[in-house]
Order: structure tokens, then sequence, then C-alpha cells
């Protein structure tokens, strides 16, 4: 039995403009983050069975409008829905790329009918088009669905560890009502101005401390676990509901949250892109790349 299988990395967005227009294509969001593995593993197979992973309602919503008709479909995701690494995102495009792949869909269709899923559920604007068109450390220059030119810059990364935290979920929705009590569109714009001037580790460290810590504050076990669990860190940010520090070496950190508490996933920066590969049940057939198959 043929199926296609498609790995997309999850995606940590430390700075975020939303852009609304008044139409889910061209909505989207400027901003900057990074790419983390292990990514989220979509498989699409050519026989009945429906579809088997976290009930993502961007994910279901996308598959049907590429004509899903129930197909075997697995998600399998390294980090729970809901914490702020756009696994959403993530495992929308995955599933639609597999899909897509399958059915001989071009994957650019694929990525904008992810891109409308996200937005109309409310569930993100920015983070397909990140996912689909970057990698490493991403900018992102153009709002929109990639069809309609909303791109992102890819900046390469050193692979350094991300010890994660999800500290509690958090409705996007939510956050986005909410962070505007806390700080203004002008301070967003500065933040991502200044990480685009000077796309690095060190600039979005910096855009973490100043905007995104105040636009969703930490809570107090994360305030504990930045007080004493990141003094080596390149970079820590609260976001949305995980805690993120990004280190050298990753168990020290593990083992300093573990005592307070905390349990942590770890994961790594990543300058892989999405890509989709064609196999069957008993060997790899062949291998493509995210925009070709």
């Amino acid at each position: 039995m043929k199926c296609v299988e498609a790995r997309v990395p999850l995606h940590l967005s430390i700075v975020w403009v939303p852009v609304v227009r008044g139409d889910p294509l061209h909505d989207g969001s400027l901003g900057a983050g990074l790419m983390l593995e292990p990514p989220v593993r979509a498989l699409a197979c050519n026989a009945p069975g429906g579809y088997h992973g976290p009930k993502i309602p961007p994910a279901l919503r996308c598959l049907r409008s590429l004509g899903w008709n129930n197909e075997f479909i697995r998600v399998e995701t390294p980090y729970p829905p809901g914490y702020g690494l756009a696994v959403s995102g993530a495992v929308t495009l995955a599933a639609c790329l597999a899909y897509a792949g399958l059915r001989a869909i071009s994957s650019i269709r694929a990525a904008d009918e992810a891109h409308v899923a996200e937005v109309l559920e409310g569930t993100g604007l920015g983070d397909v088009t990140a996912l689909y068109t970057a990698w490493g450390l991403e900018v992102r220059v153009e709002p929109g669905a990639p069809g309609v030119g909303g791109r992102a810059e890819a900046h390469p990364v050193e692979e350094l560890w991300a010890v994660a935290v999800p500290v509690r979920s958090v409705d996007t929705r939510v956050l986005l009502r909410e962070m505007w009590s806390r700080v203004t569109q002008d301070d967003a714009i500065h933040a991502y101005e200044a990480v685009r001037r000077e796309p690095s580790l060190e600039s979005l460290a910096r855009a973490a401390r100043e905007f995104t810590m105040r636009a969703t504050p930490p809570p107090e076990a994360a305030r504990r676990a930045i007080a004493e669990c990141s003094s080596r860190a390149h970079l820590v940010v609260y976001k949305k509901g995980s805690l993120v520090i990004i280190v050298d070496e990753p168990h020290n950190t593990i083992e300093c949250l573990e005592k307070i508490g905390l349990r942590a996933i770890l994961l790594r920066l990543t300058n892989t892109r999405p890509f989709t590969r064609w196999i069957d049940l008993r060997e790899n057939v062949k291998q493509c790349s995210h925009t070709t198959c």
C-alpha cells in the first residue's frame, strides 16, 4: 500500500504583528521566530481508515477542503497543542501536505488551505506561512498565505537545544485579545523591526524580554524556573503557555526544572524545511522536497 509521509517542524514565534485584512487568504502576520524539531509527522495512505491524531479543527477543515474522503491519515506530534509552539499549524500543514502528495495536489494549494483553515479557526495567523517558506530563524516579511505572496526570510541557526515546558494551555484568540491590554501595536512593530534589522538569537532574546513576556506574562512557576534554571541560556522566553530555554547543554537545565516540579520536553533548533516522501509499508520508494513531489 502506497502512502505519503510529511514532516513539518514546530515553530516558536517570539514576535508577532497581526495583519487582518478581512480575507483569510490575505490575513496573516509579520513577525519572527525559530523552527524546532523533532517534527510533526503525518502519514496519508490510499486506503480507508479515517483520521488518527490530535483532533485539531483546522487540520480537519483543511483536509476536507482538499477533498479528503476518510482515507487513512495518522499524525504524531512531539509536543501538545495549545501551548504556543504552533502545533496546530504544524499538524494542519503536515496532514494536508501528506494528503496533497497522495492525491497529486500541489503543495502550494495545500499550504494555502492550511493557512486559511488556521485563520478561520482562530488558531494562527502566520505559522503556516513561516513553516512553509522558511527554516531556522524566520522573519515574516509578507503577511498572507504562500500562494498570494505571504513569505518569511530564513536565516541559519546553530542547532542548539530547546528545553520546553508546557505550563498551561491558552486559546490563541484569548491571547490576541488580552495581549493588547499589556502591549501596544507600536511595541510589537518596534520589536519586529529590531529583529528584522538584525536577525539573530541575540535580537530575539531582547525581543523576548522586552515584548513577548510582557504580552504573555509568565505565571509564578515559570518565573521561578527563569530565575533558577536559565542563567546559562542563549534565550529564554515564556510565550502563550510554554517556557522555552535555549542552551548548549540541556541536562543541567532539565534537572533544575525537575527539582522545582516542572517536566521538560527536549527539542532542538533546526534548519530543516518541511518535506514529503512516498513510502510503502515495506520500503521507502521516493523522497521529495516540500515544494515538489
